[in-house]
């Protein structure tokens, strides 16, 4: 039972019952119960017909997975790549410079401008 905004109290599910083979108003061609009609409100397709079609075309696949197995095998992945990309990064870092032809005072002069 639900109640009104008035307070009533309304049986949907006996108006349901009572009006399922009345023709929905609007352009959804269909009756209460949600049956397709054709010309003259005819039923094209039942409700049951159109829930075996959508069930038929979407069947679950069920698949047997173990986890143990397969979360070390994505760890041991995980793993590889970001030591692949800690190698990336050390390769990338800029080497310290040798000055072996500078004297003394310009590595004094570098030193103080790198603070």
């Amino acid at each position: 039972m639900a109640v009104s905004y008035r307070g009533k109290q309304v049986d949907m599910v006996s108006l349901a019952k009572k009006y399922e083979k009345t023709i929905a108003l609007g352009n959804a061609h269909m009756n209460g119960r949600g049956d397709i009609l054709g010309k003259g409100g005819k039923i094209v397709k039942t409700r049951e017909e159109q829930l075996a079609e959508y069930y038929e075309g979407n069947k679950f696949v069920e698949k047997n997975v173990n986890l143990k197995e397969d979360s070390t095998k994505e760890v041991e992945s995980d793993i590889k790549e970001i030591k692949e990309q800690e190698i990336k990064e050390q390769k990338a870092r800029p080497t310290k410079r040798v000055y072996e032809d500078i004297s003394d005072s310009e590595k004094q002069e570098i030193d103080n401008m790198k603070g």
